[in-house]
């Protein structure tokens, strides 16, 4: 499966120091989303709009590809579901699955005409809601290939066995295309189609039992509609994410005891006594790179009590002063949370009385 959305992110939220000296604290976050709605819009209505216009070549083309009658309609709701789901983390809107179902694009592979504003406005009046979030287009594909395979292996005799194994595998493309329209404005403000593409395999001693240990091209579509609703929600809103940060848990000689005895406190939460001890160590220690570390994980300290700038100087001191070449990376991922900060503030800003 092909998804860009959030990558940079997810990349960037975990430090890797591959090392048997450093353990890991996680804490959750406001996460910025990928773009931002107007302050009047708090309550989003969520409709599909993508059931296929044209339902007796929608049918035929499932027949020549495999595809079951209903296998969309499941995928959409699973989208819907998912989009829905993900929305319970945002402090930012609150949206309503409203079950309104409408036909849309012809095959569901291009946007058709945007839903008239008099249907908006009616969905949002029925709702009580200030926009309206779309599925527009949804549109699944599935290729099974089989073949054939020999294996050959001796027996306890040391007799040369050939077994016949047959491979399926699956092909799954799925196309899926949002919108967001604004009634009070009269404006879409967000048209977006992702197409992703999953594969799964299985073996069989016939074809047709290898066709049959495949996942069912049902639920793959469910759990990809399902994701990418997902990640549909986390492009509209900020949304509270988990990450993972790594700090030193080992120095070396005489501070080797001081270090250990900071790392028991963090893993009790007990951070603030822990920082006292890497405070001393970053003066006192005899190994530059114990103060290096310690620097590192006063950094982290800052950051998971939300302290960014006070966190990236930490990590600046510790790579600059202490040359601790793992706390390169961090620096970068400390900027881009600041970054992030600000664009979660312009997002989180609302008309109390839209």
């Amino acid at each position: 499966m092909k998804n860009h959305i959030f990558l940079s992110f997810v990349l960037l939220s975990l430090i890797v120091l591959a090392s048997c000296k450093t353990t890991s604290t996680r804490f959750t976050v406001l996460q910025a989303a990928e773009i931002k709605l107007p302050a009047h819009i708090n309550t989003l209505a969520a409709v599909d709009r993508s059931k296929p216009s044209n339902g007796w070549s929608n049918a035929l083309e499932g027949l020549l590809t495999g595809e079951n009658i209903f296998q969309d309609q499941q995928g959409r709701r699973a989208a819907i579901t998912g989009f829905s789901d993900v929305l319970t983390r945002t402090p930012r809107f609150k949206v309503i699955r409203t079950g309104v179902e409408m036909e849309g694009s012809k095959g569901g592979t291009i946007f058709p005409s945007p839903i008239d504003w008099e249907t908006i406005e009616a969905i949002c009046k029925d709702f009580n809601a200030d926009a309206v979030v779309a599925i527009e287009l949804f549109d699944s594909d599935a290729y099974t290939n089989t073949s054939r395979n020999e294996r050959k292996h001796k027996n306890k005799n040391g007799d040369e066995i050939i077994t016949v194994v047959y491979n399926a595998e699956r092909n799954l493309s799925l196309n899926l295309g949002w919108r967001v329209y604004d009634p009070k404005t009269r404006s879409i403000i967000d048209e977006y189609i992702t197409r992703d593409d999953i594969s799964n395999s299985a073996e069989g001693r016939s074809k047709s039992s290898a066709v049959a240990n495949l996942t069912s091209a049902e639920r793959v579509v469910q759990d990809l509609g399902y994701t990418v609703g997902k990640l549909y929600g986390g492009r509209v809103a900020p949304l509270y994410t988990e990450i993972s940060r790594s700090y030193y848990k080992k120095a070396k000689g005489d501070d080797k005891e001081m270090m250990e005895r900071a790392t028991k406190y963090a893993q009790r939460g007990e951070w603030t006594d822990a920082a006292k001890i890497w405070r001393t160590l970053i003066a006192e220690a005899k190994e530059p790179s114990t103060r290096g570390r310690a620097a590192h994980n006063m950094a982290v300290a800052a950051e998971k009590n939300g302290n960014l700038e006070s966190a990236l100087d930490w990590a600046k001191k510790a790579y600059f002063e202490f040359n601790n070449k793992g706390s390169k990376s961090y620096i970068d991922i400390l900027n881009f949370r600041i970054r992030d900060r600000e664009r979660l503030e312009e997002q989180m800003e609302k008309d109390i009385n839209p």
